[in-house]
């Protein structure tokens, strides 16, 4: 039943599960197969017998209408939608109707197979509430649209020159590989220079013969003109009359390369488009034009900042602006800033092969393939636990899955874990964090631990320590991270998690650090902020809550073996916060995926000295994970 998990993860009621708890839930699934006009669910008919999932084809959710004999339909249902849940809590009868409009098929779990697993998951009968509220909301709105697996990206520049077909060429390229799905890029702009021909391909059928001649055409005649690229993607190149109807049913994911001269054809696409990705200029002196064209596009699409991804693409100029920049004068956020390759896009014109596949390793290539997984539904989320000593494991964890190739979306860090995940974020390669590791503790108490006189709030003000956070990662602020990171910190006066993801990210680091006692607390935005450990040591949460649907974690906190003879105020200090870190540890990281557990228990909070072993201890549990880790990718890939 392991194909069923990429299914269950997109179903609201289950998406923060565990894979483990997910294959659970999927041993007690029946499959359905259900026909066109099929009736599968009865308004008035007793109900709490069944949650229906649909993993194809179409439904509509329909009452009774005033007129006799005639039904209203309130919304169509697809792909990853379910049905049956306020019935199935409550017991009461079936409050709508549901027909099939195609032929397709549905997972049920049985009430009584559904209670089983809640007892043994309670967060799923939370999950399941949060989802009824939101159907009691939604009831109130008609035509909410379809939930669908298959999908349309249309992607669209605001200027000629900004290299959308090879981005599109290289995005198909990426989602084919990375999610096993048959793509489709569909070039509607055919002409020189256009995504067919830098591919070099050129469609066996002439479609826009039939157009001319007004020959109707099928199907297969759109499936007959498509055209294989040695690298996995299909293209089809075509003219403007084409209409996406057909396509949608075959599919998973169709780009579609928009020309910016038809703004009928654009808007006719945009409105059928799960998402649009928005190709911009970098340039400070055209953000005024960039603003306009989003306005233009509302205007075909209300709905286009719900969908929108704003991709900045870099030529390399030095008046590039940074992201920070971007967002602010937009006021949207930026997905991606794509850097400049001029070999590659020279090596990519020269050859036709997408450089994501000859060059998967370069810059360019991994902020294309974070963007095609985001696309195509897979964010993997990296969680460093807080540590200490021990917390220099995360370097070894890092080194593998660097080797591995195991890519990261988005990372967090709680206390000493925030340095890594910062680092890693800022694409601080793991071998040269370990060289730095070992240079900055074998300098700690002489160099960076600023003693405070009079002591007040803490003993070490840190204000070295945060210079030298500044200088590892070149006064870096959260916007110009190469992948994004969540810092988790503790509000001192209320005892709230409090999430950093913005500003400079030395600050955040030094926030999340800072053990009570040891440590000043830092002021931001008007908190006092303390150690996240103090609250959330592994913040696995924080991943789920921004849209990562298969979460890593790495714990380093053990159980307490302190064999000191006689504990100094540091040891009490640290060895007062390992003891209920530890427990709330194992609580956090229970919610990963994968958990990476370095066996440190051997080593005490102050064994910077042996820096080189628990770096090894890191590598060894990670080497562990990676098959585990591979397998949950292959089930999310679809392969």
């Amino acid at each position: 039943m392991l194909n069923l998990i990429p299914l269950l993860k997109e179903v609201a009621i289950f998406r923060e599960l565990r894979v483990t708890e997910l294959v659970k839930i999927a041993e007690k699934m029946q499959r359905y197969a259900f026909v066109a006009g099929e009736r599968l669910c009865e308004e008035g008919a007793p109900g709490g017998e069944a949650l229906g999932i649909i993993e194809s084809g179409y439904v509509n959710v329909t009452v009774k209408a005033a007129a006799a004999n005639e039904e209203k339909i309130l919304t169509t249902l697809g792909p990853a939608a379910t049905f049956g849940e306020i019935s199935l809590l409550t017991g009461e009868t079936h409050s709508a109707s549901i027909i099939a409009i195609s032929n397709g098929v549905l997972y049920r779990i049985k009430k009584e197979d559904f209670d089983a697993v809640i007892k043994e998951i309670p967060a799923l009968g939370l999950f399941l509430g949060r989802v009824i509220s939101k159907k009691f909301r939604d009831s109130l709105q008609v035509g909410k649209g379809l939930a669908r697996k298959n999908k349309i990206i249309a992607v669209v520049s605001a200027e000629k020159g900004l290299g959308k077909s090879t981005l599109i060429a290289n995005l198909a390229t990426s989602l084919s590989r990375q999610t096993g799905g048959k793509t489709i890029a569909i070039d509607l702009n055919y002409s020189a220079g256009s995504l067919a021909s830098i591919l070099n391909l050129q469609t066996p059928l002439s479609l826009h013969k039939f157009i001319q001649s007004g020959q109707s055409f099928s199907f297969a005649d759109l499936e007959a003109a498509t055209v294989r690229h040695p690298q996995g993607l299909n293209v089809l190149g075509i003219m403007e009359e084409f209409r996406g109807d057909a396509l949608s049913q075959n599919f998973l994911p169709q780009l579609l390369e928009i020309p910016a001269g038809d703004p009928g054809l654009m808007f006719k696409v945009l409105a059928e488009a799960a998402e649009v990705v928005l190709l911009v200029s970098p340039q400070i002196e055209k953000f005024a034009d960039t603003v306009d064209f989003i306005k233009f596009l509302k205007q075909g699409d209300g709905d286009l900042d719900r969908k929108l991804k704003l991709v900045v693409q870099s030529d390399g100029r030095i008046a590039a602006a940074t992201k920070k920049q971007f967002e602010k004068l937009l006021r949207l956020p930026v997905s991606e800033i794509v850097p400049y390759d001029g070999v590659l896009a020279d090596l990519f014109s020269i050859s036709a092969t997408p450089f994501v596949a000859s060059h998967p390793l370069s810059e360019i290539s991994q902020v294309v393939n974070r963007l095609a997984r985001e696309l195509g539904g897979i964010k993997i989320g990296l969680a460093l636990s807080s540590g200490m000593a021990p917390g220099l494991a995360h370097i070894g964890v890092l080194k593998v899955l660097e080797r591995a190739k195991i890519p990261i979306d988005i990372l967090s860090g709680s206390s000493g874990g925030s340095i890594f995940a910062a680092g890693c974020a800022a694409g601080i390669p793991a071998i040269h964090m370990e060289k730095m590791a070992c240079e900055f503790y074998r300098k700690f108490l002489w160099v960076y631990a600023d003693f405070a006189f009079p002591f007040y709030s803490g003993l070490i003000r840190g204000d070295a320590l945060f210079s030298f956070f500044g200088k590892f990662l070149k006064e870096a602020e959260f916007s110009d991270l190469k992948v994004p990171l969540k810092i988790v910190a503790s509000d001192l006066q209320n005892g709230e998690p409090v999430v950093l993801d913005e500003g400079k990210v030395n600050v955040a680091i030094r926030a999340s650090v800072s053990v009570p006692g040891i440590f000043s607390p830092v002021k931001v935005k008007g908190r006092f902020l303390v150690d996240g450990a103090a609250i959330s040591p592994v913040p696995v949460s924080v991943l789920q809550q921004s849209g990562a649907n298969i979460v890593i974690a790495v714990n380093v906190n053990s159980p307490l073996n302190d064999q000191s003879a006689r504990p100094n105020i540091f040891d009490v200090v640290m060895l007062s916060r390992a003891i209920s870190a530890y427990r709330m540890a194992e609580l956090d990281s229970a919610r990963a995926d994968v958990v990476i557990k370095p066996e440190t228990t051997d080593f005490r909070w102050r064994d910077y000295a042996r820096a080189k072993e628990i770096i090894k201890r890191g590598e060894a549990a990670a080497e562990k994970a990676v098959s585990r880790i591979k397998d949950i990718l292959s089930v999310f890939s679809l392969r």
